[in-house]
């Protein structure tokens, strides 16, 4: 999967990758590239068409990075 749309509003994050429909997947943020803490953003997402997604609260998070990998 992709990230491939990302906005804020309202100091809540909404992350949109691309899925195949039944698949379980999770998205995992970093404050930063330099260590290897990536932690899960909220539970396992099932998609349900072609786009995903999930959301998460900025507050207290100055920069952040996401990616998206396949839920077992």
């Amino acid at each position: 999967p992709f990230i491939f749309s990302m906005k804020v509003t309202n100091t809540v994050a909404h992350i949109q990758w691309n899925s195949v429909p039944g698949q379980k997947y999770q998205l995992e943020g970093a404050n930063d590239l330099s260590g290897s803490a990536w932690n899960d953003v909220g539970s396992e997402v099932t998609a349900t068409g072609i786009i995903a997604e999930q959301t998460e609260s900025t507050v207290g998070k100055p920069q952040r990075y996401y990616r998206v990998r396949l839920a077992p």
